[in-house]
């Protein structure tokens, strides 16, 4: 319906909505200055970013973009936001934290962008392409493209472990999880999970991985150090789509599609 929800970490009850444009599909925060961005797909119209100022819970300004927009990503060590998406003609925009101005696009990113992640290590932003079967590296300091790396077929969210420097991708089509290594961007290797593998998520008490599956309705956790399946999960809802870890409470939220939860 065009808003977001806040929802209250301690008692997980919403405590307001937020408007902004339509089909906001991925949110991403700036700690510096308490910046929510959300990402409004807003297909078949223009595509844009919303800008959230969460000490007040209230919508400071909203940017166009091109079409099919899917995720952003804050990046804290340049205080710059990185939005990905385009479709056929896959492209990265580059925002500064600070003026919300467009700093750079970033193109031949791959078709059909979807997810992005942030390697802290070695300053490089992870960007799967859904119809590509690639994720393409870019180079944060220059902010320019890198290489491509071909992962499982149609790889859709993606997520960083800190802890062992690799990148994990679901592979929509693939039914797995791919391991990326950070240190060399090579593939490691590939994890089989149910069908339709959708939203990731790494947990660093743990050292888990979860991943969502569309089909069964269902959560799937990967050991981040064998990178072995060690236990399923109900997701509480239809279509889990995406995922949260509350640090504080050491809970991770599950954003259930047709679920409405």
């Amino acid at each position: 319906d065009g808003t977001v929800s806040v929802i209250d970490g301690l008692t997980n009850e919403i405590t307001t909505t937020i408007p902004v444009e339509d089909e906001p599909v991925c949110l991403s925060c700036n700690s510096y200055n308490a910046k929510i961005y959300v990402v409004n797909y807003g297909y078949p119209g223009i595509s844009s970013v919303s800008i959230i100022d969460s000490n007040a819970d209230t919508l400071i300004t909203t940017i166009n973009l091109t079409q099919l927009q899917r995720s952003a990503l804050w990046v804290p060590n340049f205080n710059k936001v990185y939005i990905a998406g385009g479709g056929p003609a896959g492209k990265v925009t580059v925002l500064d934290g600070n003026t919300n101005m467009i700093l750079k696009v970033i193109d031949g990113i791959g078709f059909s962008p979807v997810g992005i992640a942030y390697n802290s290590v070695n300053q490089k932003i992870y960007v799967t392409n859904y119809q590509s079967n690639t994720v393409s590296v870019i180079d944060v300091t220059l902010d320019s493209l890198i290489t491509k790396i071909n992962v499982g077929n149609s790889p859709v969210h993606i997520t960083y472990n800190p802890f062992n420097n690799k990148i994990y991708t679901a592979n929509f089509d693939g039914n797995s999880v791919t391991v990326i290594s950070g240190e060399n961007d090579s593939v490691e290797t590939s994890v089989p999970v149910g069908i339709r593998p959708y939203g990731l998520l790494y947990e660093p008490y743990a050292n888990f991985i979860y991943v969502t599956d569309l089909w069964s309705d269902s959560l799937f956790i990967i050991d981040g150090n064998s990178n072995n399946i060690v236990g399923t999960l109900p997701s509480g809802g239809a279509c889990p789509y995406s995922l949260l870890h509350n640090p504080l409470q050491n809970q991770v939220l599950v954003g259930n599609t047709f679920g409405g939860n």
